[in-house]
């Protein structure tokens, strides 16, 4: 499996970031190349499995306070 950079990719195409509507550009741009296109919630398996990004270890966070659902998974969640 070949890593696929999609920043890199986009900044080929889109050029230089240097506004905020330059990072909403490369938000389209990862929609536009998995064939989201606007859909929501974002799938983001689809752009992992596209630029063949390997998927994301969850690891424990211990002791974190705030936004935390599972501390064993780090999913988040207000708890204020």
């Amino acid at each position: 499996m070949t890593f696929i950079d999609p920043g890199q990719l986009c900044l080929k195409t889109h050029g230089k970031v240097g506004t905020a509507e330059d990072i909403f550009a490369y938000v389209d741009f990862l929609g536009n190349e998995t064939g989201l296109d606007g859909l929501i919630p974002v799938n983001l398996a689809l752009i992992f499995e596209h630029f063949q990004i390997p998927k994301p270890n969850q690891k424990p966070l211990p002791g974190q306070q705030g936004l935390l659902l599972d501390a064993r998974n780090g999913i988040m969640e207000y708890l204020g």
